[in-house]
């Protein structure tokens, strides 16, 4: 089958689309970190590293939120991303869906707490609309949980002593 492809361009593109829809400003890119980027999205062409569509999804997906690319919005552009590779591919009538499921998945990627290896299997999910899996949402739910135990932590540590 032939895919449709993003470039560099789409990606950075997709980006700021996402930075003016949630009311940010682009804060800049690294570029050592967007050829990383680069690179991921060249090699997500061959077949034979990405045989199939939800292998190519994954990829797509964790890298562009782990290259950290962007100074800013890499989760943001993970799934802008995600949907566009998913538009561009004959699935534009999953892509609201898309856009609201994997919203807190990207959030637990960027947190460590969703491996690539699970994303598969929730991108697996999604594309076989089984994305309501019983099983699957638990799991989903204890990385979001503990990306926001995470944060409390952090934000415990941030916060004055109390006097």
């Amino acid at each position: 089958m032939l895919w449709v492809y993003l470039t560099i361009e789409d990606v950075i593109d997709l980006h700021a689309e996402a930075m003016r829809q949630s009311g940010d400003q682009i804060q800049g890119i690294n570029p050592e970190n967007l050829a990383i980027l680069e690179a991921s999205l060249h090699h997500l062409q061959n077949d034979e590293y990405y045989e199939t569509f939800d292998a190519k999804l994954t990829h797509l997906l964790f890298s562009t939120c782990k290259a950290h690319a962007f100074v800013e919005g890499n989760k943001r552009a993970s799934l802008a991303v995600g949907g566009a590779f998913l538009e561009h591919n004959g699935l534009q009538r999953r892509y609201t869906q898309f856009m609201s499921f994997m919203e807190n998945v990207i959030v637990c990627v960027a947190d460590n707490k969703i491996s690539k290896e699970f994303l598969r299997e929730i991108v697996v999910a999604f594309l076989r609309e089984e994305e309501d899996d019983e099983e699957l949402s638990l799991r989903i739910l204890e990385a979001l949980e503990a990306v926001l135990r995470d944060q409390a932590l952090r934000d415990a540590e941030n916060q004055p002593p109390e006097v």
